[in-house]
């Protein structure tokens, strides 16, 4: 007999084989519809490098990166194990089904079809960039019913997981799933308890007071008082009922926002062309 040190490196191959263990459940798992393929890939080492690249250039257009980041950029920092797991279908912008139950928001499957293949010729709205839709309602929840098994088998195994769009949306965004049009990230590890809730990165990354702020501008019904008054007031602060604030509406600049997005899909650009390159040059090097 002999000894098998359980460091780091073993660590990591006991998440890969957790992973395609997870792969194996999204393709086993049971559908409403029978009509959901998949793909699903994993990302390791220094792969991942893209992912928290991407996600440093999404997150100028969409904030939820940021968290993803952190979380990301500290297990790496530390040489923790961490492996990616990638769900990605191409099915959901379209519908065989003829069920026309109007859950897409279309009367007709026929009617959701012409609508959708229009609408995935054209550019989504400025502030995203994946994850357009509309989706086949029942499909979607095939999809998603895949992943929640993916999310499972890692718990039963013990593994710290979390579904997540941010990494799905960056793995879109540097050309890890080509032919999907939806992909979901299941990032496996560190050896955390709910390292992927507790968002620990935040704690040193960014400062309390910008993180408490940003929160009550986006979710300003939190820190609502009583609206008899009329007046939509925020508690903000310790002495909210001495120092009040209230919240606004106001227009959003539109074309800021679409020049911000031409920036970043130019930095995607340039990110996928660097990683074809790193390919090609790791390919050539084997």
């Amino acid at each position: 007999m002999s000894i098998i040190p359980v460091n780091e490196k073993f660590t990591e191959e006991t998440l890969i084989q957790v992973g395609r263990l997870c792969a194996q459940a999204v393709y086993k798992a049971p559908q409403l519809t029978g009509r959901v393929s998949f793909t699903c890939n994993l990302v390791t080492g220094e792969d991942l490098k893209y992912i928290t690249e991407a996600f440093q250039i999404l997150f100028r257009l969409e904030m939820y990166h940021l968290p993803s980041l952190f979380c990301y950029r500290d297990a790496m920092d530390k040489g923790e194990p961490l492996v990616l797991l990638l769900v990605g279908t191409k099915d959901l912008n379209h519908s065989e089904l003829n069920w026309d139950c109007g859950a897409c928001g279309f009367d007709t499957c026929g009617e959701f079809n012409r609508y959708t293949r229009k609408k995935l010729k054209e550019p989504s709205y400025p502030g995203m960039l994946q994850g357009q839709g509309p989706c086949c309602a029942w499909k979607l929840m095939d999809f998603s019913l895949a992943n929640d098994w993916a999310a499972a088998v890692a718990w039963q195994h013990n593994v710290t997981n979390r579904v997540e769009v941010a990494s799905g949306q960056a793995a879109l965004a540097v050309g890890m799933m080509e032919g999907c049009t939806t992909v979901l990230g299941l990032p496996l590890g560190p050896r955390h308890e709910l390292y992927w809730y507790s968002r620990r990165g935040f704690d040193t990354a960014l400062p309390y007071k910008r993180w408490l702020n940003t929160m009550q501008l986006n979710y300003p019904h939190h820190w609502g008082t009583f609206k008899g008054s009329g007046r939509p007031e925020i508690k903000k602060g310790n002495r909210w009922w001495e120092d009040m604030y209230e919240a606004k509406l106001e227009e959003m600049d539109v074309q800021e926002l679409v020049e911000s997005r031409k920036d970043v899909e130019e930095d995607l650009r340039e990110l996928r062309e660097q990683r074809m390159a790193d390919l090609k040059k790791r390919a050539e090097q084997d």
